[in-house]
């Protein structure tokens, strides 16, 4: 008699949750914004789980203000002048996505001991892998002013340019132009749009040493490697060596400024909620004058000003909330089983930091109201052919 112990019906919420925590666990090294994400406010992606919060249900985010009050000299009244605290939240709403895929006819739901059938397996990773591309999409979306429709409250732009139309041929990423981010960041001021506002956090990196990253879109990458001035530099700083950014792109420290290059987008999108995109390569994508994304029906039209949309990220740039616990479905098809479709269930979603003061914000330092740890960089790409 064949051992039953060794088979556990479909039906099994652990043997379901089981599949779905090892799948998301074997990509989630595969995310671009692994590195960033920490479970507090001193990461650029601010993570919380609560398993508890289902779709519609929000997640709230509690930041404390410092106290900046005048103090009272000698025999002057301090009685009655104490300062209130401040303090700061914000709200993600958490939303139920699912990603369906045709399992074809070979599909054995039955009998699911063994994880290595062929038909699950396989539907485990890719629909994990898809996952992975769809969240890491929704963060660069955010922090690049297209998800949700909620733009950049500050930018900074070459010259001084007040709108991406305005940008002309001789408005790109530089060694002159990083010197005046990394000056403009620490005043909070100077902004193409937006006004004075606190300096974006910095974060502390292994060292202890604390900076700032600035995100490069390709296009700018590429333009700042060209750069007679930065490649003299460069080339004098590290003459031999093996991780040289003139020749492999790593890294590469510029005042307090770590700069770096994201992947670029490749695929289509229907509008601009999170996972309303097929996202075949997650990554940057170009912004056109007319507001419009790669990735949109109508970007880049002939004649249109392109921009490369880089971002500075501060700690606390983003908020990320899983809420349940992601889940793995099966439905078979009404003739007779020839066919299935699988399904990954998650409760998430992503958002810039916009901080509402709970009671009242800094009187030139603010942060409230505004994209609390992004500032975009428009640069000029190309145009419209």
């Amino acid at each position: 008699m064949a051992n039953e112990t060794a088979f556990v019906d479909y039906n099994s919420d652990l043997i379901r949750k089981g599949w779905v925590k090892e799948g998301l666990v074997q990509n989630a090294h595969r995310s671009f914004w692994a590195a960033y994400t920490g479970s507090s406010g001193e990461s650029v992606v601010y993570q919380k789980n609560m398993t508890g919060v289902k779709e519609g249900n929000n997640i709230i985010f509690d930041y404390d203000g410092y106290l900046t009050g005048e103090m009272a000299l000698d025999r002057e009244q301090a009685w009655g002048r104490g300062e209130g605290k401040r303090k700061f939240s914000s709200s993600l709403k958490i939303r139920r996505g699912r990603i369906p895929v045709n399992n074809g006819d070979k599909f054995n739901g039955k009998e699911i001991g063994d994880l290595s059938i062929t038909e699950h397996s396989d539907s485990r990773r890719k629909l994990a892998d898809l996952w992975s591309r769809h969240k890491d999409q929704a963060h660069f979306d955010s922090v690049q002013g297209r998800l949700d429709n909620l733009d950049n409250s500050h930018v900074y732009r070459p010259n001084n340019r007040a709108t991406v139309g305005d940008l002309v041929a001789g408005d790109v990423m530089s060694y002159d132009f990083l010197l005046e981010l990394n000056e403009k960041m620490l005043e909070g001021d100077g902004f193409a749009k937006g006004g004075k506002r606190m300096p974006l956090k910095p974060f502390a990196v292994q060292s202890g040493e604390t900076i700032w990253n600035l995100l490069l879109d390709n296009t700018a990458f590429f333009q700042l490697k060209k750069d007679a001035r930065f490649q003299d530099l460069v080339a004098q700083g590290d003459v031999r060596g093996m991780n040289n950014f003139l020749f492999k792109g790593q890294p590469i420290q510029i005042g307090q400024l770590m700069v770096s290059v994201a992947p670029i987008f490749f695929g289509t999108s229907t509008d601009r909620r999170a996972g309303k995109t097929k996202p075949e390569i997650s990554g940057f994508r170009k912004l056109d004058e007319d507001g419009l994304y790669s990735g949109e029906v109508g970007f880049g039209a002939s004649t249109k000003v392109i921009a490369s949309r880089s971002v500075l990220l501060g700690a606390g740039a983003l908020q990320y909330g899983m809420g349940m616990e992601p889940d793995y479905n099966l439905e078979f098809s009404p003739d007779h089983k020839i066919t299935s479709e699988s399904l990954l269930e998650v409760w998430f979603n992503v958002q810039k930091t916009q901080l509402l003061p709970e009671t009242v914000d800094y009187d030139e330092a603010r942060i409230g109201n505004l994209d609390y740890g992004v500032i975009a960089v428009d640069t000029y790409a190309t145009v419209g052919v």
